[in-house]
């Protein structure tokens, strides 16, 4: 399974495909190394990020809560 994290489009420039356009891209290469499953992360909250999800063909699967610790 590929895992595609931390990818950002500045909000200017929201709405103009370029988050599809690279995960179609990923998903083409990913597909070329072998790979038969992608999945992102979506930050709680984030409606436009899930929508291109969903557009893209992505389900809802299990959901993480992201642990973090400051050193």
């Amino acid at each position: 399974k590929a895992t595609w994290e931390n990818c950002y489009v500045y909000q200017g420039y929201q709405g103009r495909g370029i988050g599809s356009s690279l995960y179609k891209a990923s998903e083409d290469m990913v597909k070329r190394l072998g790979y038969r499953h992608v999945s992102g992360f979506v930050e709680n909250g984030n409606v436009r990020a899930e929508r291109m999800h969903q557009r893209l063909g992505f389900e809802s699967g299990k959901q993480y809560t992201w642990m973090l610790k400051v050193l």
